[in-house]
């Protein structure tokens, strides 16, 4: 809006006019008079009001539910989880229209199941995009989505409780200082409130490495990089990793092939032709390396005999015998008496540091 460009104008504004200037008065034209309250009218309106003769105060009403509607608000969530309804809640402009980068937050209701779609203030259904499980909704999360071109996106979840971003929550943090901060736990197989960490729980949930905690106990160790169901209905257990190796999960590549994700293994010697454990070797054709004998899990004292190339001999220790007996089932060569070091396993030189995440 901007004065009319008119040559009665003095100086480009109306005026009462100067006799001793010689300057006549201007005259408000009816293309003045509708431009101003064309103007005014509009105004009134985009604050959801309809404009009234006898109100006085519409402008100023207007104005102030622009600037409530332009500050952040949280609608209320209905609908279910795939086909999601949002309404701007009291006090608040409700969405008259979507232009694009337009951004929403809400509280997510429920864990999503299916492609979904968000309705706003009555508005046409919207299809949000989520690339996957990777961008899934999570139940108590607050989500913020993205108005383009026709298509919510998510943009982002943070957990309301700590402020998190969700996609830290559940990832591994290796810290150089032994603490937990606000916002963050030790990855100790602690049992955890589903109440108090609703978000992490929710997350849990999506993981492959989530088992029944009966299972979890029986076998602490080999499920010490998993999740818990807890009591099944009020707690969740979460991962024990203080003492332990991250390694990298194969996820198909054939290397460390058989193995599920989260899984635990034990320190291994592969044998490889000639050499094992630093120390050279005579033809293992008995399952002998030197004069060492390979201990595995079904025998006390016993062998492990005729070793493949390639062989990962998870757990077993390698030793001499305990006592004397003589062995000449390799190059004819009789072993008894004599000294070698234990091997159990190989550690690469290394330094102890925190693991913890976010929640």
């Amino acid at each position: 809006m901007n004065y009319p460009d008119r040559d009665d104008l003095f100086l480009g504004k109306f005026t009462d006019g100067d006799p001793l200037t010689d300057v006549d008065s201007s005259v408000a034209s009816s293309a003045d008079m509708n431009a101003l309250y064309d103007e005014l009218i509009y105004l009134i309106q985009q604050g959801g009001l309809t404009p009234e003769v006898e109100s006085y105060n519409q402008i100023a009403q207007s104005v102030e539910n622009q600037i409530r509607a332009a500050s952040p608000s949280v609608p209320v969530t209905s609908g279910s989880a795939d086909a999601i309804i949002l309404t701007t809640p009291v006090g608040k402009q409700p969405v008259i229209e979507l232009q694009n980068y337009d951004q929403v937050r809400f509280v997510v209701a429920a864990n999503n199941t299916a492609d979904v779609t968000i309705a706003i203030d009555g508005l046409p259904v919207v299809n949000l995009s989520l690339a996957g499980i990777a961008d899934q909704l999570l139940k108590g999360a607050l989500a913020t989505i993205t108005y383009i071109n026709g298509r919510f996106h998510l943009t982002q979840q943070i957990n309301p409780q700590t402020g998190n971003d969700v996609k830290d929550i559940a990832k591994v943090i290796t810290d150089s200082l032994d603490r937990v901060e606000n916002g963050e736990i030790a990855f100790d197989g602690a049992t955890l409130k589903r109440a108090d960490h609703p978000v992490f729980w929710s997350k849990v949930q999506t993981s492959s490495n989530l088992i029944d905690q009966a299972t979890k106990d029986a076998e602490a160790e080999t499920y010490a990089g998993f999740y818990g169901t807890g009591d099944g209905s009020t707690t969740f257990t979460i991962p024990t990793l203080g003492g332990e190796f991250i390694r990298g999960y194969d996820n198909g590549r054939g290397v460390d092939a058989g193995r599920e994700f989260g899984s635990h293994q034990m320190g291994s010697i592969v044998y490889q032709p000639g050499y094992i454990g630093g120390v050279t070797t005579r033809s293992p054709s008995s399952g002998y390396f030197d004069g060492h004998r390979i201990f595995g899990d079904t025998y006390d004292d016993g062998f492990q005999p005729n070793i493949a190339q390639g062989t990962d001999i998870q757990g077993y220790g390698i030793k001499a015998p305990s006592y004397p007996q003589p062995y000449a089932n390799y190059d004819g060569v009789a072993t008894s008496g004599n000294t070698y070091n234990v091997y159990k396993g190989t550690r690469p030189r290394n330094i102890a540091y925190f693991f913890k995440t976010r929640v």
